[in-house]
């Protein structure tokens, strides 16, 4: 079902965040929702939402489409979006907002600008989680569950939301692979791929393995699509990977750099450098100040 997406947003019906005490002074916002219609609506602060249990039709800008569990979803803005039921199914989701400012602090720590988590079209910005990855929402959830009980406690709860958020970010943004109708579609497979936890240590050799093509060929089609070298794209990711290890584990410099398929650590650092402009064990120390309870890995 597509409708007119100006005469969408003529009819939504603002939430403003000002309106909301929780969101305008922690500038962040957690909670479950269960209700199975919305009106249409949209906001002036980014939301996230995570579908726990069940389906349900979504509506964004005039499109339509069902929607089901483990499903992560980001809504921007500037979009209009309504929730419907199907049939009888019972949806369940966790809400996660933050004002724009706070969004964008959140995206810096992980290196990157909010403007590239949104793009100019009307697209769904949607990805499908992992069980594991489903399991880490969920334990942080039952977190904030606790903490909200607390009205001394509002600090740990702002930086428990806050985490969830960045964990969220970093998710989306590993998992969208920017799609191009000139891209191969060997070599669209290969990008997907390569955001997956399965392929965080692979190499240059690995790439050319997967996308069963020669190197020059590989070579040749990456530095035209993507605009980076094999070896340029995977040190990217890498690094992306280590930001959220070193957020989302307790795992150490020595532990991560091993898990991203480098031989030497001090090769390890010396590029996360470069990517970052921090010194792992740094990036890593400023992370642990925070309490962070039960982790993914």
């Amino acid at each position: 079902m597509v409708q007119n997406s100006n005469l969408a947003h003529d009819s939504a019906v603002l939430v403003d965040y000002h309106a909301n005490k929780n969101l305008s002074e922690m500038q962040v916002s957690f909670h479950w929702w269960d209700a199975a219609y919305t009106t249409l609506h949209c906001h002036n602060y980014c939301e996230f939402f995570i579908i726990t249990s069940g389906c349900t039709y979504h509506i964004l800008n005039g499109v339509r489409e069902s929607l089901s569990e483990n499903t992560l979803y980001l809504i921007r803005p500037h979009d209009v979006h309504q929730f419907a039921p199907i049939d009888k199914e019972k949806c369940i989701h966790i809400n996660l907002s933050a004002i724009p400012e706070r969004f964008a602090q959140l995206c810096a720590v992980l290196g990157i600008t909010s403007e590239t988590m949104f793009d100019d079209s009307q697209n769904a910005l949607c990805v499908q989680l992992t069980p594991d990855e489903r399991n880490y929402f969920m334990n942080r959830a039952q977190q904030v569950h606790f903490l909200g009980h607390d009205e001394k406690d509002h600090a740990t709860l702002q930086l428990t939301i806050s985490e969830m958020l960045i964990q969220c970010i970093a998710l989306m943004h590993k998992k969208r692979v920017v799609r191009h109708d000139g891209f191969p579609q060997w070599l669209q497979i290969v990008l997907e791929r390569l955001h997956t936890p399965e392929y965080m240590d692979c190499n240059a050799s690995d790439v050319y393995q997967l996308a069963g093509y020669s190197a020059p060929v590989v070579i040749q089609n990456f530095k035209r699509y993507t605009g980076d070298t094999v070896r340029a794209y995977l040190v990217k990711l890498k690094m992306d990977w280590a930001m959220q290890l070193f957020l989302t584990t307790n795992m150490s410099v020595l532990e991560v750099s091993e898990t991203l398929g480098y031989a030497s650590l001090s090769h390890f650092e010396k590029l996360f450098v470069l990517y970052t402009g921090k010194y792992p064990r740094i990036f890593k120390a400023r992370q642990d100040k925070h309490p962070r309870f039960e982790k993914m890995i």
